[in-house]
């Protein structure tokens, strides 16, 4: 192990990656799934945020996004789609992760299923 001096990008994500990993025995012992999210830093010190979702018995991650998608969906967006399912969009296809129902525009959050980034969509491209 190298001493870090200062606080770089590089060693921000090392330091993140070895946390991650850390966190992952806790997360098996709990039941639970850990995501280390973003940081801030400067040369001294660092803030990195963690999220901790429960599981349900189906194996799905019960993330804010997720718990806000079985609450709002319906009523407040007309969505007839559940969580978890797919649509195509632009050639791609896309799974439904989750909502923020504060997006007026974008509310649908969705993973491209061929390179698992998240994306916003607006209700009416998954209906």
């Amino acid at each position: 192990m190298n001493k870090v001096n200062s606080l770089d990008r590089a060693s921000v994500r090392q330091i993140n990656s070895e946390i991650e990993s850390a966190l992952k025995v806790v997360a098996e012992k709990y039941g639970v799934a850990i995501k280390v999210g973003n940081s801030r830093f400067s040369n001294n010190n660092c803030t990195t945020k963690i999220e901790i979702a429960t599981v349900a018995e189906s194996g799905e991650v019960l993330t804010k996004e997720a718990v806000d998608f079985n609450r709002y969906a319906s009523s407040m967006f007309q969505i007839t789609k559940k969580l978890g399912d797919t649509f195509e969009f632009r050639y791609d296809t896309y799974e439904i992760v989750g909502l923020k129902p504060r997006s007026s525009k974008y509310p649908v959050l969705a993973k491209n299923l061929s390179n698992n980034k998240t994306f916003k969509f607006p209700a009416n491209a998954i209906n």
